[in-house]
């Protein structure tokens, strides 16, 4: 791999003559190379020179990073959902193509199934979880891409799907969480379904989509239980509120959850 110019010479008093090394990585993999070159000289007192020559070479390709190889979305109830965060990294040193990412079941998603990225740029994916059914739910999300050494990056996807109560411990919930409303759109009205797994003080309230609170709901101590509150689309004034987004947003003890709704007039 390396060649080198003159091989031999002379070099007069007080002159310099230059000697040139040719690199060829056309036959070598990524990696480091370590040779001597060794010249032999008359000078009495140098007449054997060693000289160490390193090479360190690159792969020209593209080369996929992923943040984990694997996402646990831990217990959501049945009819909710859970978002986690992927990070696909280049690290390579040519555009990397992702082609297609999927999973194999409906229980999981993602926002973003093609991508392209030049080196040391990054792309954050988002996986959702939906349990449709009870129980732990096992898949794979899979990143094809054009990396030559990981064509197919796998990432394994874990969740459990809960009911939103527990038939068998007289219908105290598992969890504290909140639900999605229903019907979403709706007018004029609509019913949030939310849990309590243990008593806690509770808030509930509706804000529009600067962030202003236009009405309590629900602001008292409740017992641990399964409840339903409807919303009218109207403010603690009780005048009605106009079409648009509308978040609502659950208060207990630690848990905090916040959801959007869409009300149409």
């Amino acid at each position: 791999w390396l060649d080198i110019s003159p091989t031999f010479g002379f070099v007069e008093s007080g002159q310099t003559e230059t000697i040139t090394l040719d690199v060829s990585t056309a036959e070598l993999f990524s990696g480091d190379y370590l040779c001597n070159l060794r010249m032999s000289t008359n000078d009495p007192e140098a007449n054997s020179v060693t000289i160490p020559v390193n090479l360190t070479v690159v792969s020209q390709m593209p080369d996929i990073a992923v943040s984990t190889d694997s996402l646990d979305f831990g217990v959501v109830i049945i009819g909710s959902d859970s978002l986690n965060t992927l990070i696909v990294t280049n690290t390579g040193t040519l555009t990397l193509s992702v082609t297609n990412v999927y999973t194999n079941t409906d229980e999981y998603s993602v926002n973003l199934i093609e991508f392209s990225l030049e080196p040391e740029e990054n792309q954050v994916l988002e996986i959702t979880f939906a349990p449709g059914y009870e129980g732990v739910i096992l898949d794979t999300l899979f990143i094809e891409s054009n990396d030559p050494n990981k064509p197919v990056y796998p990432v394994s996807l874990q969740g459990e799907g809960a009911p939103l109560v527990d038939i068998g411990d007289d219908n105290i919930p598992l969890i504290t969480a909140l639900g999605k409303n229903y019907p979403n759109p709706f007018n004029p009205q609509t019913t949030i379904n939310f849990a309590l797994h243990e008593p806690a003080f509770t808030r509930v309230e509706i804000f529009n989509i600067k962030g202003q609170k236009i009405k309590t709901l629900i602001n008292e101590f409740l017992e641990a239980r399964n409840y339903q509150i409807t919303w009218n689309g109207t403010d603690d004034s009780e005048s009605s509120v106009a079409s648009g987004i509308y978040l609502y947003r659950m208060s207990a003890d630690k848990f905090s959850e916040t959801r959007k709704m869409l009300l149409v007039k």
